[in-house]
């Protein structure tokens, strides 16, 4: 069950290029950001079900794994020209 998490950020590392394709790094952030909030809901609403538990913990995993990949894209296009070395 706890290794759930891990591949939940595989998946949403991987998903997370289509995803800042078409919806932008901020959009991007969003989208991990709401699936984060989903997983810790489904989390918290089961009282004893382990299945229920993972599928919390795997979708979790791919927010994180969303914000993961698209935090360095960010940061990258983020930085100030003057800071950026000419080659």
């Amino acid at each position: 069950m706890t290794s759930m998490i891990n591949v939940g950020e595989l998946v949403g590392s991987l998903a997370s290029a289509p995803i800042n394709d078409r919806f932008g790094r901020k959009g991007g952030w969003t989208i991990g950001a709401l699936l984060i909030t989903v997983g810790v809901v489904i989390q918290l609403v089961t009282s004893s079900s382990t299945g229920v538990i993972a599928g919390g913990r795997a979708v979790l995993g791919l927010g994180v794994g969303v914000f993961a990949a698209t935090s360095p894209l960010y940061i990258a296009v983020s930085i100030a020209r003057r800071l950026m070395t000419k080659d």
